[in-house]
């Protein structure tokens, strides 16, 4: 049984799509235009590769809202994924990563744009399945994906 604070929605595989973005591509604005292009509205997606760029941002608890920083440089990508789904009938992408500077310096959070790739390659599991959306969650102070 599951605690009363979990809300899930059932989903059926679609489609998987795998790509690459490179020369500076922003990490959202081209994941965003390549699914709705090929007519993707939910999925689950995961990177790995190599950012120049990354807009990192760590939610406020108090404030609910995003606190950003930006790194720069050679950045290696540990950990990524994130999934689509809509927001308000418009499709959201939501992007957590970790990943390591030059120096090995760790950094951790939600990639929010400006997010530039060097050299990385994504693949993405579609969701089938009109349940699954971005809704306010009671208590939570947040939009969560959810039925």
């Amino acid at each position: 049984m599951l605690p009363p604070a979990a809300h899930i929605a059932g989903t059926s595989p679609g489609r998987s799509f795998a790509g690459s973005l490179s020369g500076g591509a922003d990490l959202h604005e081209t994941l965003l235009d390549t699914l709705c292009q090929n007519h993707v509205k939910r999925g689950v997606i995961h990177i790995l590769g190599s950012l120049s760029m990354a807009t990192l941002g760590c939610l406020d608890h108090g404030q609910e809202v995003y606190v950003t920083r930006r790194v720069e440089g050679c950045l290696e990508l540990g950990a990524c994924l994130g999934f689509l789904a809509p927001l308000d009938g418009k499709p959201d992408l939501v992007v957590h990563a970790v990943f390591s500077d030059i120096s090995g310096a760790l950094f951790a959070g939600r990639l929010l744009p400006p997010t530039r790739a060097h050299a990385a390659g994504f693949i993405v599991h579609e969701l089938a399945g009109e349940d699954l959306a971005r809704r306010p969650a009671p208590g939570a102070g947040r939009m969560l994906l959810g039925p």
